[in-house]
């Protein structure tokens, strides 16, 4: 529990220093934030393991495939259709 604050103290923080800091540097730093999450994304799944890291991606595709409003049962009746 006390990491967890901790966590919001250093999110206070970084708004704090987004506040007096320009676009630019801000873009940035957040391109470098990106590869780091990228990396730890990675180390995530070869902890978990391959099978549960698919599981994850599928999650992940079947989620945006419904906020994009694609009904996912008439996909695999036209996939079938088409054989």
């Amino acid at each position: 529990m006390i990491e967890e604050f901790h966590i919001l103290y250093q999110y206070r923080d970084i708004q704090q220093a987004a506040a007096t800091t320009d676009i630019k540097t801000l873009e940035q730093v957040l391109v470098k934030f990106r590869k780091v999450v990228a990396e730890r994304r990675e180390e995530y799944y070869t902890e978990i393991g391959e099978e549960a890291a698919r599981k994850v991606k599928m999650k992940k595709i079947l989620e945006q495939i419904e906020k994009d409003g694609i009904c996912v049962e008439d996909l695999l009746l036209d996939f079938w259709r088409a054989m």
